[in-house]
């Protein structure tokens, strides 16, 4: 049997302790933000949806209509965040410069491989018009069934313990029949992996929705169903016959172990496979979503404090220009790149319009890689994010201090917020991830912020001082030395 020991702390050095607590937490901050290998390449989620940090959605606007300042002007939210930036003091001096670098990345959405849909299989639902037919034919033989073993149900009824398997044996029987009336014989579905699944809650999108803004999926709820989402029976559209799912009352009585919903199956379709599922069966399902990774670097703003506000202005709205442009140059440049793996050549994901994006058979599933030869041959446009950072700069008097000034720098992701049902926003993502600005300033400008309204803490003989105050972000010296240079970071640690 293994011994376990445990270390003397006390002999432990203190800097041990540190790195170890360090190399942890940056570990999890690179999964968090997406950096690293982890973070290339995403599956089947949106990157809004799967990262948590270190990332602009699109700015919201405010509303044309709005009168209230939280309508005019506080448009974000601890879920939506569209801006980043520092603030900080510097000495009025004229003769001085302010660079600002800023860094990020941006996901374009790409084609899956084959061993990712064999590693993740497509799975496809029934039609809406097969699970109709089946809903009827179940309805009639639950009723036949509890007519023909009345005596045996008793007074019970469909609350007797029997119930559950003669339920089963009729729903059996009657998916048989409605397949027959489709004209779809039982041994043409043999071989093909089928799951069970409850049809009246089915969502009717190809996974989550798609949307850029994270929050919109919080709003709706875990268990929010639409129209659209409910399988309607023509003879029964008020579903007095069968309960098709209906969420449990508080009032209601406790459950029998027949709850009357139709479970129904699912097709889950990998390629390779022997046999596909007829197409009157299925309902059409989109690509899965597949994201790639692509760093930005946008360059190097200088602000040049001689010059008047006009002239620097002028240089901001070139640079805010510049960057929109890097961002084309980038795409442009990987959409051209021959990489067997990742290139734009061979996997930039063919762009829809309007509300029309491809969507794939079970057929096309089984066979990929031809299925991926007739994507690349016919695609006309490549789905392409529209992405505009905008770099907002000023240079304010400081009310309590005549020999400082107070500069505000915020980059802002002004893109547009695209509809979840439009083939843009299930095709591109707008966000930009693992934004970073650097700023540097010549040698002496730099003045440290006294927090003066907060009274010294009991910790403390003086009032606290700071670089600089982040916004929606901490902010810290470049590794610790550089002492001219602050850099955004959203993993604010005390050294």
């Amino acid at each position: 049997m293994t011994v376990l020991t445990y270390p003397d702390y006390g002999q432990l050095a203190h800097i041990t302790k540190e790195a170890v607590a360090s190399a942890i937490l940056h570990r999890t901050y690179n999964m968090l933000r997406g950096a690293g290998p982890e973070g290339r390449v995403i599956y089947r989620e949106k990157p809004a949806k799967v990262l948590h940090t270190q990332f602009l959605l699109p700015r919201r606007k405010p509303s044309a209509t709005a009168i209230s300042y939280l309508e005019k002007d506080d448009v974000s939210s601890p879920a939506h965040i569209g801006t980043v930036g520092l603030s900080f003091q510097i000495a009025n001096w004229r003769d001085k410069t302010i660079s600002v670098h800023v860094r990020a990345c941006i996901y374009v959405r790409i084609l899956p491989s084959t061993a990712d849909l064999i590693a993740r299989p497509v799975v496809f639902r029934l039609s809406k018009q097969a699970r109709s037919i089946i809903l009827r034919h179940r309805r009639d033989a639950l009723r036949r069934a509890e007519e023909e073993n009345e005596a045996i149900l008793g007074v019970e009824g469909r609350k007797s313990a029997a119930w559950l398997a003669i339920k089963n044996s009729a729903s059996d029987a009657a998916e048989n029949d409605a397949l027959v009336e489709m004209g779809i014989s039982l041994s043409s579905l043999s071989g093909i992996e089928r799951r069970e699944a409850v049809v009246s809650v089915l969502p009717e999108q190809d996974e989550l929705p798609a949307d850029d803004d994270p929050s919109v999926s919080l709003e709706l709820g875990a268990h929010h169903v639409t129209a659209s989402d409910v399988v309607a029976d023509v003879a029964d559209p008020a579903g007095t016959a069968i309960d098709e799912g209906r969420p449990a009352g508080a009032h209601d009585s406790a459950p029998t172990g027949d709850s009357d919903t139709l479970k129904i199956f699912e097709f889950v379709v990998k390629p390779g496979g022997s046999n596909a599922p007829p197409e009157i069966l299925i309902e059409r399902e989109h690509i899965p979503q597949k994201w790639l990774r692509i760093p930005v670097n946008f360059g190097t703003l200088v602000i040049d404090l001689s010059r008047d506000a006009a002239f620097i202005d002028t240089c901001i709205a070139d640079f805010n220009a510049h960057m929109r442009h890097r961002l084309e140059e980038v795409i442009d440049a990987w959409e051209k790149d021959p990489d067997p793996q990742f290139g734009g050549v061979q996997w930039a994901f063919p762009a829809g319009s309007g509300t029309r994006s491809r969507m794939i058979t079970p057929a096309e599933v089984i066979a990929w890689d031809q299925t991926l030869t007739t994507l690349r041959a016919n695609r006309q446009r490549v789905a392409r994010p529209q992405i505009m950072p905008v770099l907002e700069f000023e240079n304010l008097e400081d009310p309590l201090r005549r020999e400082q000034r107070t500069i505000r720098i915020i980059l802002a992701n002004e893109s547009d917020l695209t509809a979840p049902d439009k083939a843009e926003g299930r095709e591109c993502d707008a966000s930009l991830y693992q934004v970073e600005l650097a700023v540097e300033l010549s040698p002496g400008l730099h003045c440290p912020i006294s927090l003066e309204r907060i009274a010294p803490s009991y910790r403390y003989n003086q009032y606290l001082t700071h670089d600089a105050l982040g916004i929606n972000c901490g902010v810290r010296r470049k590794r610790l030395v550089e002492t001219n240079i602050l850099e955004t970071t959203a993993l604010p640690v005390y050294f």
